[in-house]
């Protein structure tokens, strides 16, 4: 593990997921908020989803997004795989064709702006979904603890750290091992 005038190496890495998360994610929610007020404007006066969009689709990323990624940081934590439950990813996928959707109405034109729509919707979900991991402060452990877990590993050579990988519950060869 390299470590230089700064002590451990992780706060790079902290650093730089901080950085796009906080910044893409500022900058999508903002762009989402202004296309789906244009698609919202669309609609005719006294129509209820006027305001919709705005208000519950920007809300729907800002909240529901964050939450999956919470709950798959936790799960990261722990050593435990993500569930890969279709109800897990639902609102993420609610919240990334909306927001395909408003681009391309908001702009009227189709090709690009699904093109650029989907870009933003891919990098701005994945700033939102990484934040709670970019903000924890078990960041650096988990990532130490994942890297002694895997770094001994390799097809020719047993693994050397069967005590750590035994306890967790993980089989009791390395990945690409052969049984003997």
């Amino acid at each position: 593990m390299a470590s230089g005038r700064f002590g451990d190496w992780t706060w790079v890495i902290r650093g730089i997921a901080l950085a796009y998360c906080l910044g893409e994610g500022v900058f999508y929610l903002g762009w989402l908020t202004v296309m789906s007020w244009r698609t919202g404007q669309q609609l005719p006066d006294g129509d209820s989803m006027r305001w919709g969009f705005p208000v519950l689709l920007v809300g729907s990323a800002l909240f529901q997004v964050p939450m999956t990624g919470y709950m798959w940081w936790l799960d990261l934590a722990a050593g435990r795989r993500f569930p890969r439950s279709v109800r897990l990813w639902l609102p993420v996928a609610f919240v990334a064709v909306l927001s395909v959707f408003v681009m391309v109405t908001a702009t009227k034109v189709a090709f690009p702006a699904f093109l650029i729509g989907a870009v933003m919707a891919f990098l701005g979900i994945m700033a939102l979904f990484f934040l709670p991991m970019a903000l924890s402060p078990r960041l650096p452990a988990v990532l130490r603890e994942r890297r002694r877990l895997t770094r001994h590993c390799s097809r020719s050579v047993r693994c050397q750290s069967r005590d750590v990988i035994a306890e967790r519950g993980v089989p009791d060869r390395c990945p690409g091992e052969t049984a003997r």
